[in-house]
């Protein structure tokens, strides 16, 4: 095969596997009935590989239909040029990404700023249709417009980012305007990127979805309101509130809902990052984009990608264990049966996690976006190799897939069978699963499934005991993640030394080391808990419903109460409430309490934690920006020590939400063991 530059294509006799993959785990040979059914691709090319960080092309040819190739960097597909315009009028499906899958390719394009990051990060495979721009629609002669028949979920959100990243930088050019030496991004530039003006042309956006619900996605793409008018504000501004989108279809609010996450990550970025990472999203990650003859081969692709079956990495994984690990048709049918039965009682997905999460915490290195079939078969050699003697597919079920999957299912639903009866040593489950969801701490999850695993293979109580001790400690840990956001290269170095410690050390005194927070880690969380916002931010908000619950959690357990009042629901059903409303200024008794003279008082304390309550119910404005006499006697109902002891004050002035905040951080101290030996100085002194 030979490679030309950028924007060339070659002629090649042979065919080109659309996906790496479908090459590299195609099967030839019949094994049974399970194995004859399974395919892990769908159908089996020839492949040839791309190399180099340049962009590459090949053309392939069968008898039938022919298709071409070419490996391109997103700063070439999203230029200010039209070279790449996408729409979706022959894709059935809708946009269907949320918070969690913006939060995989957010994750994977902040990867690339680690230093020693050498790999540019693979989007995998579109598969595209060249198509004539709209009837009547003056594009222009040299735009490229095509159908986009897989990848339409990246492509939308990769749009979303850089509309995310163009307001950012309008905020930060007006408040920085007299800073501006002509080196920084322009906003427009961006603005062009995802929308491509061009003189005398009709306007476009760079990706178009069906009109019964792309309207809102070219209104976040042209920054233009329902009347095509364009908007001086941020977009979010102009977007519709979140009350009123719950009637709106399920693509129009998934499309906020990523929109919003990017610009509120973007947000805590800060300028300079959010620059570096801009010119990583240009130069270092890229897509494969692959261009049939007719929409037969296309359909043939995309199925043969396993989008058209729903494939997940998972499946292929599912394959390598069952029938490349295993010898014998009717050993590999019992293992898959064994196997798709796991699925039924666990469910999928969290087979795939618990299999991917044991990979990492097994091999201690970083697994990068698409790469998770590769990792996970690497993952299975590096077992059977260790392991020689007797060890097959159907043992590394046994000993891996299998108690991992119970595990973590349990560990998701709050389910896990804790035996201690010390009620300070006693872990808390739903702290640790909540603050793993959350992108700046989810590689504490790989750690608390490995501990978790020990745990339910063990029948030794003292051992239990001694693993629920490393849980309750894993929590600081966890906390220390939420606060300092570390990068995602030293949060799993941090976990992977857990792991070791607990497998190496002569002594328990080294794995407690590992476990342990520096004091300046605790004076570094006890001062964020005094000063930061949560309750500005949907992130932030995450974070304080899980201190929150945790804190609470503790007070019940210590005071010997029922713990069966406040048992583990689902965190999204847990809600974070200002006793001081955010819209107190029109309402007249706050305004007699605070008054003018406190007005800096209530910017001041009005997002802390000392102003917030958890509640297991939303409260809707009419009752939350109610006299604090009515509210106090509605908090009452909530079965949340801190909640209920709102109830003791009088007043909700700013002495009652100091004395309140005080009380917050001084249980934080007991609760995640923050106590220093330096006097620390807060907010409320």
């Amino acid at each position: 095969m030979k490679f030309l530059g950028a924007g060339t294509w070659t002629a090649a006799s042979r065919l080109f596997a659309p996906n790496p993959m479908a090459a590299r785990h195609c099967t030839t040979t019949t094994i049974g009935s399970a194995r004859a059914s399974y395919s892990k691709l769908g159908f089996c090319l020839q492949a040839s590989s791309f190399s180099g960080d340049s962009s590459s092309a090949t053309a392939a040819s069968s008898e039938s239909s022919s298709f071409l190739t070419r490996r391109e960097p997103l700063g070439k597909i999203f230029n200010t040029e039209r070279d790449y315009l996408f729409t979706t009028q022959t894709n059935i499906r809708d946009f269907e990404w949320s918070n969690k899958e913006a939060e995989d390719l957010f994750e994977s394009l902040l990867s690339l700023l680690d230093d020693d990051s050498p790999d540019p990060l693979e989007l995998n495979t579109i598969t595209l249709m060249k198509r004539p721009p709209e009837r009547g629609r003056n594009l222009g002669k040299t735009s490229g417009v095509y159908n986009v028949h897989d990848g339409q979920q990246r492509l939308v959100s990769l749009s979303l980012f850089l509309a995310a990243l163009r307001d950012n930088f309008a905020v930060w050019q007006d408040q920085n305007d007299d800073d501006d030496d002509g080196q920084a991004i322009r906003p427009i530039d961006i603005a062009n990127m995802i929308y491509p003006i061009k003189r005398g042309k009709d306007a476009v956006a760079r990706v178009e979805l069906r009109k019964k619900n792309g309207k809102y996605l070219k209104c976040i793409l042209s920054k233009k309101n329902m009347e095509g008018k364009p908007v001086a504000d941020i977009i979010q501004d102009i977007l519709p509130k979140k009350t009123a989108r719950k009637d709106f279809p399920q693509a129009d609010r998934k499309i906020f809902e990523v929109y919003t996450y990017f610009y509120e990550r973007i947000q805590d970025l800060g300028r300079e990052k959010a620059t570096d990472l801009l010119t990583c999203f240009e130069e270092d990650a890229y897509l494969v984009i692959q261009v049939p003859s007719d929409s037969r081969t296309a359909r043939n692709m995309v199925m043969g990608q396993g989008k058209g079956k729903n494939m997940e990495p998972v499946d292929v994984f599912k394959g390598m264990v069952c029938f490349n690990s295993v010898d014998g048709e009717q050993e590999q049918d019992i293992l898959l049966d064994r196997w798709n039965e796991l699925c039924m009682e666990v469910d999928r997905t969290v087979v795939q996690n618990a299999c991917i999460l044991s990979a990492i915490g097994w091999r201690g290195k970083q697994m990068r976006k698409n790469d998770e079939v590769d990792y996970m078969e690497n993952f299975l050699k590096e077992y059977i190799s260790k392991n020689k003697h007797g060890v097959s597919g159907e043992t590394f079920f046994d000993d891996i897939v299998l108690p991992a999957s119970r595990a973590l299912r349990k560990f998701q639903d709050g389910h896990t069978n804790l035996v201690g009866k010390n009620e300070k040593e006693r872990p808390s489950l739903f702290f640790l699963e909540a603050a793993s969801r959350m992108a700046v701490a989810k590689d504490i999850k790989i750690v608390v499934l490995h501990f978790l695993v020990l745990h339910e293979q063990t029948d030794d109580y003292s051992q239990k005991i001694e693993i629920e001790k490393t849980l309750r400690k894993l929590e600081g840990i966890a906390l220390w993640m939420l606060i300092t956001k570390p990068k995602p290269k030293d949060r799993l170095e941090k976990c992977i030394q857990i792991i070791k410690s607990h497998h190496s050390s002569s002594s328990s005194d080294d794995h407690d080391q590992s476990l342990a927070l520096s004091l300046d880690q605790k004076q570094e969380i006890l001062q964020y808990l005094d000063v930061n916002e949560f309750g500005q931010k949907n992130m932030e908000k995450s974070k304080a419903k899980a201190i929150l619950w945790r804190i609470n959690e503790y007070i019940h357990l210590t005071e010997h109460q029922q713990l069966q009042t406040l048992r583990p629901i689902d965190s999204n059903k847990l809600h974070i409430e200002h006793i001081l409303p955010q819209k107190h200024d029109n309402v007249a008794s706050w305004m007699e309490m605070w008054g003018d003279d406190s007005r800096g008082d209530a910017e001041k304390w009005l997002h802390r934690l000392g102003n917030l309550v958890l509640l297991n119910e939303k409260v809707n404005a009419k009752i939350g920006n109610k006299s604090f006499e009515h509210k106090r006697e509605f908090l009452g109902r909530f079965p949340y020590a801190l909640t209920n002891r709102v109830k003791t004050e009088k007043y909700w002035n700013v002495d009652a939400v100091k004395r309140q905040h005080k009380d917050i951080l001084d249980r934080a101290v007991l609760v995640w063991n923050l106590k220093t030996d330096d006097e620390a100085t807060f907010a409320f002194e």
